[in-house]
């Protein structure tokens, strides 16, 4: 099953083998920076009180913006990512773009041809 891999720059880290980079240096990365989220998690500040959690928010929203455009048809095509774990900055556990991308690449045929 394909997952979601944190990119690293650790000395000696290698991305694995069926791995793709789905980071802003390629044609799937997520336009929407989580920080032109910031200003709207500033006026969430009583919700979230640590700047962590401010920025956790943020990345969220861009990756909720990024699924939107998922919905909208806006993704370049696919295929390519069918069945492969896909590579990204964000930290594990934490939602992001290639969530989106690993749901939209793999959902089953059926689906695609429903489009």
């Amino acid at each position: 099953m394909a997952e979601r891999i944190q990119l690293s720059r650790r000395k000696g880290w290698k991305m694995p083998p069926n791995t793709i980079k789905v980071d802003r240096t390629t044609k799937w990365g997520n336009p929407h920076h989580w920080q032109d989220w910031m200003d709207a998690a500033k006026s969430e500040s009583f919700y979230l009180r640590t700047a962590d959690e401010r920025k956790t928010w943020a990345q969220e929203q861009a990756a909720e913006a990024f699924a939107a455009d998922a919905r909208e048809g806006k993704l370049p095509d696919l295929s390519p990512l069918r069945g492969k774990n896909l590579a990204c900055w964000c930290p594990k556990g934490q939602y992001c773009h290639a969530d989106v991308l690993l749901k939209m690449a793999n959902r089953p045929l059926s689906e695609e041809k429903g489009r």
